[in-house]
């Protein structure tokens, strides 16, 4: 899944079985991959009905039937991994915080592998660097360390390591940025603080 499409929508109410297939069947012919909703006005029973169709995963918030309520629907080929969820019982918001999970964008392979796979990006990785170059962004390790080879994943599997984390950011916020690279013995990563 090379573009993942993000849609916000205020749908202002969808407690009856009709309002809500027209939703569910509107963000499909949208391609929506996932989707934020805002309005639902509905109780923790019927968002959970929101899941049917091309809707894998359904994170929500109620108040009561009749105001509020938030929504966030995940497409089912969608690959990500919860990392945390915090309760809102006003309705208002559901913070999720969560990855997408997918290809391994080194952008820059000599440095970002180590066996190097390849010297040719992905095209997942030149989409980031047009994204980046669009949007005026840098990558914030590479830019402060031009030279440096340091990793945030190992795969015993394949016996790699690649740096798979990436922080993005302006030309003019990179002179106040503080960086370091830890190494810690746990199973899931390297801790790198920005």
């Amino acid at each position: 899944m090379a573009v993942i499409k993000f849609t916000s929508w205020n749908v202002n109410g969808i407690n009856n079985v009709i309002q809500r297939r027209k939703i569910i069947l509107s963000l499909k012919k949208e391609g929506t991959h996932i989707a934020f909703l805002q309005e639902t006005h509905l109780s923790d029973l019927e968002h959970v009905k929101l899941r049917r169709d091309w809707v894998g995963q359904v994170y929500h918030s109620a108040f009561n039937s009749k105001s509020r309520g938030v929504g966030i629907l995940l497409h089912k080929r969608v690959p990500f991994a919860l990392e945390k969820c915090i309760t809102d019982s006003e309705g208002r918001c559901y913070p999720v915080r969560f990855s997408i999970r997918g290809e391994n964008a080194c952008l820059e392979p000599e440095l970002d592998q180590h066996p190097v796979k390849s010297t040719r990006p992905s095209k997942m990785a030149a989409a980031v660097r047009a994204l980046c170059n669009d949007l005026n962004l840098f990558d914030t390790w590479s830019t402060l360390n031009p030279k440096s080879k340091n990793f945030t994943f190992f795969s015993s599997l394949h016996n790699s390591f690649s740096r798979i984390d990436y922080f993005f950011t302006s030309r003019q916020a990179l002179e106040r940025v503080k960086m370091s690279f830890h190494m810690v013995l746990i199973p899931y990563g390297i801790l790198c603080t920005l």
